[in-house]
């Protein structure tokens, strides 16, 4: 199962893709998934996060603009393998 990400690990991919890291960059350096990074770079150009004068957002920020935390959505009946 993959592991969830932290509001930190997403803090750090806004801050990479503030200083001019390219997604596959991120992903080598942090092993991110491609994906992870792709929903949290479209909700930091949606929201203007990577203009340098502007802070960092606080987690609360990027949790609401990622909705379910950028994680994909977990099923109400889970797999009879996974309990």
């Amino acid at each position: 199962m993959p592991r969830r990400r932290t509001m930190a690990e997403k803090s750090e991919v806004i801050r990479r893709l503030r200083a001019g890291q390219s997604i596959r960059e991120i992903n080598r350096e942090t092993g991110i998934h491609r994906a992870t990074i792709r929903l949290v770079q479209e909700a930091a150009i949606r929201l203007d996060w990577l203009i340098q004068q502007k802070s960092i957002p606080n987690e609360k920020s990027i949790l609401e603009a990622l909705g379910n935390g950028g994680e994909k959505q977990r099923s109400k009946n889970p797999h009879p393998l996974d309990i």
